[in-house]
């Protein structure tokens, strides 16, 4: 006796409270009759009409309150196990937003609750179909790459239970797919932004696994799903700029350091690095003191006081670091300044351009204009030498006429007349470097050259200096300014 009501009370607590309550109430109604005709025949009262008539309608009435009850209990009871079923994939796809694991979620939560053989998830891309996820078979729905523009496939924009052989399907489904044997599936269309971004199928090989009256629950299903898509969409992209931003910031062609208020620097970037021949760790945590040389220290020191004291921003600033070789880098620095909620200058970010080659550039260009200085020096003393040459050839030419008898004196006037036309020769160079006339090229012989360079030499020297030529026996000509 005890085991049995041991069982009956194991029976009863596995029972939910509203099948408890109908058991009760069950069980009232059919004590109640009971008790009535129990008490007609102990009192030895035969049943009349009306008391038959008022059992009736207490077993009648007990009855439907019993039935109503219990269908509307189960009603509840479906609810609720939707509503259970619905923040289990509401959980699982919202556990994380990394945009691989939220489908393969999806579809494995899906597939548990609508208890399928196997699932599918595609996503849109550039007009076609892709397979992201797969479980339960190695099969793929579709056939490879399949155009969204495919007139038959425009099931996967609705929600539904199809049948495999449903002419709405057709050809979409690939023959690796229809070797499953498989007998229906549920298709959950998924939306990102309000557009198809894709859908999840599900199928069983059972034609009465998937119930009509779960589409809505389906549906709900996608809906939960195209959320936590958007959401994912929205991480990689957030997650997309991050990597570009970071990229950017690595890799800018100017070097990037932080420094905070004790002047230690807390981060920078690959360019600084491989420009100061530093790893990154060697340079984190250390002083920015350390990365000019000493000469200048004092000056970094006070634009330190200037950026965190006073909280001004340094603009166009020239000057130089040091590589870990010793040597130095001309840079132009900038800064920004990072406040904190008091308004409080705590990080100084600093831009530095390496102007190295600028610097060299504007250098040779100093040198090139001080070079044309002294080319239009030079031009302006060729022609007031020019001037001086050509009263002295002038002169000389008078004299060789005065002079005609007197053959003593002519060899002096060739001397003059040949020492002139060398120094109009030069003033020609002269002119040419500093651009004020073009050089005259022509056949000139060495020979001839090197003779009258010889001539002039012996008129102007001891003669205890000998000079002794050997020179080529053929004419040796080359081109050259016709003044030399």
């Amino acid at each position: 006796m005890k085991s049995i009501i041991r069982q009956i009370r194991r029976f009863f607590t596995t029972m939910g409270l509203v099948e408890q309550s109908q058991v009760v109430a069950s069980t009232a109604v059919v004590v109640a009759m009971v008790t009535i005709v129990t008490a007609h025949f102990l009192t030895g009262h035969e049943l009349q009409w009306l008391d038959f008539i008022s059992v009736i309608t207490v077993g009648i009435i007990g009855y439907v309150s019993v039935f109503f009850s219990l269908k509307y209990g189960r009603m509840l009871e479906e609810q609720r196990r939707e509503l259970m079923e619905l923040n289990a994939i509401t959980e699982a796809v919202n556990h994380s937003v990394e945009l691989n694991y939220v489908l393969q979620s999806a579809l494995v939560r899906a597939m548990e609750l609508m208890r399928a053989d196997c699932g599918w998830i595609y996503l849109s891309d550039n007009g076609t179909l892709h397979l992201k996820h797969h479980f339960g078979t190695a099969a793929k729905f579709f056939p490879a790459d399949i155009a969204l523009t495919n007139e038959q496939l425009f099931w996967i924009r609705e929600p539904g239970i199809l049948n495999t052989n449903d002419q709405k399907i057709g050809d979409t489904i690939s023959a690796a797919c229809r070797d499953e044997q498989l007998k229906i599936i549920a298709s959950i269309p998924l939306f990102r932004h309000g557009n198809f971004a894709g859908v999840l199928i599900i199928a069983s090989k059972e034609d009465r696994k998937f119930k009509v009256k779960k589409i809505a629950l389906i549906q709900a299903f996608g809906n939960q799903i195209s959320s936590a898509l958007n959401n994912a969409s929205l991480f990689e992209q957030v997650k997309n700029s991050e990597r570009l931003y970071a990229d950017l910031y690595e890799n800018s062609p100017d070097m990037y350091h932080s420094v905070d208020r004790n002047g230690i620097i807390v981060s920078c970037n690959v360019t600084e690095s491989r420009h100061l021949g530093i790893p990154k760790e060697n340079i984190i945590g250390r002083p920015l003191l350390s990365l000019y040389p000493t000469s200048q220290h004092d000056h970094v020191r006070a634009h330190l006081k200037k950026i965190f004291e006073e909280g001004k921003e340094l603009k166009e600033i020239e000057g130089q670091v040091q590589r870990h070789d010793g040597s130095l880098i001309d840079v132009n620095l900038n800064t920004s300044l990072v406040y904190d909620g008091d308004g409080k200058a705590i990080i100084a970010r600093m831009v530095l351009r390496d102007i190295t080659e600028r610097k060299k550039m504007e250098e040779k260009i100093l040198q090139a204009q001080k070079i044309d200085s002294i080319g239009n020096l030079a031009g302006g003393i060729a022609h007031d030498f020019n001037n001086i040459l050509t009263a002295i050839l002038g002169s000389a030419s008078i004299m060789r006429r005065k002079l005609k008898e007197d053959t003593r004196w002519l060899k002096y006037i060739d001397l003059i007349e040949t020492t002139s036309r060398r120094g109009a020769a030069v003033t020609r160079q002269l002119l040419t470097f500093a651009r004020k006339s073009n050089p005259h090229i022509r056949l000139v012989d060495m020979n001839s050259v090197i003779d009258q360079t010889i001539r002039l030499f012996e008129a102007t020297t001891s003669r205890a200096i000998q000079i002794r030529t050997n020179l080529s026996p053929d004419p040796v000509i080359i081109e050259g300014d016709e003044g030399q």
